[in-house]
């Protein structure tokens, strides 16, 4: 899997994933050490990477603002980091980087969260489709809505 990592994520969780096989970059070593949460989830969607973090902030942008990028979310101390890491190797063996990609992961000692990441179809009523097509009136998007979020777990 390939994975980009956030600044916050501790080297010995890279360097795990790296001896596992899994290609992790950091958000440094690609010349975005300074850079904005969207510009660094907007660069994991584009080099089709999952992006890993400790910065809970990321929910916020993946849902609200819909990015459209997977997210693991790792809420990991000194204290918990074997059970966290034990957990993240859980997660990566039951789902495929694929089902990765298009999800939302909060990973805690013992167990996880997944929550799938909203749809991305043409007839959402997300600002970026109005401004595309102004020919169509908001009455009409109201009248052909159709559900826009699907969550498990």
């Amino acid at each position: 899997m390939r994975f980009l990592r956030d600044q916050d994520v501790w080297a010995m969780t890279a360097r795990l994933l790296r001896d596992t096989g899994h290609d992790v970059v950091t958000a440094a070593s690609i010349g975005l050490a300074e850079a904005g949460d969207a510009d660094l989830l907007t660069t994991a969607r584009d080099q089709h990477r999952i992006f890993v973090t400790r910065d809970r902030d990321f929910g916020g942008l993946v849902f609200l603002r819909n990015f459209g990028t997977g997210v693991i979310y790792l809420r990991i101390s000194p204290s918990t980091q074997n059970a966290v890491h034990q957990e993240l190797f859980r997660v990566l063996q039951e789902h495929s980087e694929e089902e990765l990609t298009k999800a939302f992961v909060v990973v805690e000692p013992g167990r996880h969260r997944f929550r799938k990441l909203v749809s991305t179809q043409p007839w959402c009523h997300c600002e970026r489709f109005l401004r595309s097509n102004p020919q169509i009136g908001t009455g009409e998007i109201a009248s052909s809505q159709k559900p826009l979020l699907a969550m498990t777990g």
